[in-house]
């Protein structure tokens, strides 16, 4: 999901949308967009998320969440639907026509925020995966305070 501070890039020849499209839906929205991948872009839209483009590598070497157009227009339209945002209702009405236009071109309604293997999975998938290396970090602290030695108070004096 969005948040107040993401940070989208778009990159490669999407179904529905051009990248003046997005650029002007993700300021609508306003959360920033980014012509390139710098150190803190957040998402990537792409074709393709699983591409093995430069532009692709360097965002999952950077931490970015590549997302598919129909994620994109899924993750636009829950941040905004009216829930504090700030977004107003005519982006959101916006964000619908995109949807509508996807849905007329793919077959595919992204405003349908719960599917199989949609944003809750993929939420899902990032909270598990983010206990799992806090589990991981707390088992490798635990292991580093067993391995340290005893403080002494004071100097400590070896007899020979």
């Amino acid at each position: 999901m969005f948040s107040s501070d993401s940070k989208v890039c778009a990159t490669g020849a999407l179904k529905t949308m051009t990248r003046v499209e997005i650029k002007g839906l993700v300021n609508d929205l306003g959360l920033s967009f980014h012509d390139n991948i710098t150190m803190t872009t957040t998402h990537l839209v792409i074709a393709d998320p699983s591409s093995n483009s430069s532009k692709a590598r360097k965002a999952r070497s950077q931490g970015c969440i590549l997302l598919s157009e129909e994620d994109f227009l899924r993750h636009a339209y829950a941040w905004s639907l009216p829930s504090g945002n700030g977004v107003a209702r005519s982006v959101h009405n916006q964000v619908g026509a995109y949807c509508e236009k996807y849905k007329e071109e793919t077959g595919v309604d992204p405003s349908r925020i719960i599917t199989p293997n949609g944003v809750m999975n993929k939420l899902k998938e990032h909270f598990e995966a983010e206990a799992k290396e806090k589990a991981e970090a707390k088992v490798k602290q635990e292991k580093r305070d067993k391995m340290k030695l005893p403080k002494f108070g004071g100097t400590f004096r070896m007899r020979l």
